[in-house]
């Protein structure tokens, strides 16, 4: 019993605080650690709706359920996330567009991740989903989600989805967008 709880003392000690080290050169080192701490809150809401199924393959049926519109609003704006949703707001990864796509502020606006973030993180990743999905949101601002997400549930395996970037990707640009978008 001793030694439990020795090995949880020395968790807790070593731990710290997360962050994600392979995008350290695309945001700052706070701004890292709230996207880590994004990342592990919408993979806790992924284990919720999808509980009983590897990690892996709840990103999987959530891509499949996003494109073919099958998740409920709630989902995206869960009270028990809103502190996330908030803290994710802050971080200068964001931009606003105009639903025409155009940047002028006298239209309705939607937040988006910045051309420059989403270069940076197509730069941290192998798959060819990842990177035409974010390739082709910089070249196309307003462009339909469920559409673009069928690009990457086509070309994305279980493999693919252990990197952890493949994940913050999907997380920020599917359900952190999403979810903001619909408080706005």
């Amino acid at each position: 019993m001793k030694n439990i709880l020795f090995l949880f003392i020395l968790i807790g000690c070593t731990s710290g605080k997360k962050k994600l080290d392979i995008i350290s050169d695309c945001v700052k080192n706070e701004e890292n650690e709230f996207l880590a701490q994004g990342l592990d809150d919408f993979e806790v809401n992924l284990e919720i709706k999808y509980s009983g199924l590897s990690q892996e393959q709840q990103y999987i049926h959530f891509l499949k359920d996003f494109s073919d519109h099958k998740i409920p609003t709630s989902f995206y704006i869960r009270p028990e996330s809103k502190v996330f949703r908030d803290n994710i707001k802050l971080v200068e990864i964001w931009r606003k567009v105009a639903l025409d796509g155009s940047e002028s502020s006298k239209k309705p606006m939607l937040v988006i991740l910045t051309k420059e973030f989403q270069s940076c993180l197509m730069n941290k990743t192998q798959n060819k989903g990842i990177k035409g999905f974010l390739g082709f949101r910089n070249r196309v601002s307003s462009h339909s989600l469920a559409l673009s997400v069928k690009y990457i549930y086509d070309n994305i395996s279980e493999k693919d989805l252990e990197n952890e970037v493949n994940r913050l990707v999907i997380s920020l640009a599917l359900y952190y967008e999403f979810g903001i978008n619909l408080e706005n």
